[in-house]
């Protein structure tokens, strides 16, 4: 499972609460007699049980103290992967910036784009890209945009093997064509 923000500070407060627990029964056993709970009665009834809860409270406090570094220290994040397909061997898939490199070959054919910014999803039809585009004012946006399309769902499907759901293109700046320029 992986471990986002929220999870992290669940985590975080989960051991804050046995850490707290272990400090409370490390001090109720250690400063004179202090009573914890009727019921509870029978397990500090001698020195020995008490040095024995104090014990566990030791540990229990060191695992939540040990679990609360855990928590708040930054992690190694393993790279999201997009399932291609299955086999009887095992599960294959490609990372987002796999894909975005698929992306990029895809656009850099086509003349007159400038800059891409792609932005991937997953639906249940296959994946989503959202495109940004800065593109030569000497080409025609419906074309272009159609261009990009067709070279990127080819490419995600050809090269990454990626079922393609849709791809929007979004034209948010035009640029100043300059000599054979691609990205």
């Amino acid at each position: 499972m992986p471990v986002n923000g929220s999870t992290r500070l669940i985590l975080f407060i989960y051991n804050l609460v046995f850490l707290f627990l272990a400090a409370a029964l490390i001090a109720a056993l250690t400063v004179g007699d202090y009573d914890l709970v009727s019921c509870a009665q029978w397990a500090v009834a001698t020195a020995r049980n008490k040095v024995l809860l104090g014990l566990v409270g030791v540990v229990v406090g060191i695992l939540a103290f040990i679990g609360i570094i855990k928590s708040l220290a930054p992690g190694t994040r393993k790279a999201k992967a997009i399932p291609i397909e299955g086999s009887v061997i095992g599960n294959i898939g490609i990372t987002v910036p796999a894909v975005n490199a698929i992306i990029m070959m895809a656009v850099k054919k086509i003349s007159g784009v400038r800059e891409v910014k792609a932005k991937i999803s997953e639906s249940p039809g296959g994946l989503i890209v959202d495109m940004q585009t800065m593109i030569n004012t000497e080409y025609k946006v419906p074309e272009m945009s159609m261009d990009i399309q067709n070279a990127v769902k080819e490419n995600l499907e050809n090269i990454g093997g990626l079922k393609v759901a849709e791809i929007r293109v979004l034209v948010d700046y035009f640029a100043v064509p300059d000599k054979g320029s691609n990205i």
